[in-house]
């Protein structure tokens, strides 16, 4: 797997992003999720059309969220 601008991802990149993420229980299971923030930084370097049109919504979120603490 490689980041976006081409180089190889290293256990060290995986480590620092799973640092930042909060578990969830959703069921019987723990998930690991990544900050909104982050979230918005991955899809906005991946600049896929996918992800682009999606981030107007997400920023909404994080700063709607960001109002109310």
């Amino acid at each position: 797997m490689h980041a976006f601008d081409g180089t190889p991802f290293t256990d060290d990149d995986f480590a620092t992003e799973y640092d930042g993420t909060r578990a969830l229980e959703v069921e019987d299971f723990e998930i690991r999720v990544l900050d909104l923030a982050r979230v918005i930084a991955s899809k906005t370097a991946a600049a896929r059309p996918k992800d682009l049109a999606v981030l107007e919504q997400l920023r909404a979120a994080l700063a709607a969220r960001a109002a109310t603490e």
